[in-house]
């Protein structure tokens, strides 16, 4: 699993969080390479809320957006190691 990569959508992170919005870490196993996919209504914000950062801080390790504002489905967000989940 060195080279494989996790995508979660807002379900997924719904049902791993058992609805209370934040990841359990016991939930999820991760490898170096922690991405998020982007779904329709996601902001760096509420993708931030969810893993438990500032969105200063996931828009510091997403310089791939030179907007924060401006994020598309199917967008690859990178996940910080600080993030809690």
């Amino acid at each position: 699993m060195d080279n494989e990569m996790l995508e979660l959508n807002d379900e997924m992170l719904d049902e791993v969080a058992g609805g209370t919005g934040k990841l359990d870490p016991k939930k999820l196993t991760w490898n170096k390479h922690k991405t998020y996919t982007v779904v329709k209504g996601d902001s760096l914000a509420r993708i931030a809320n969810k893993i438990g950062i500032p969105w200063q801080t996931l828009y510091a390790h997403n310089k791939q957006f030179p907007n924060p504002r401006l994020i598309h489905v199917g967008d690859k967000v990178n996940i910080p190691d600080q993030a809690k989940i």
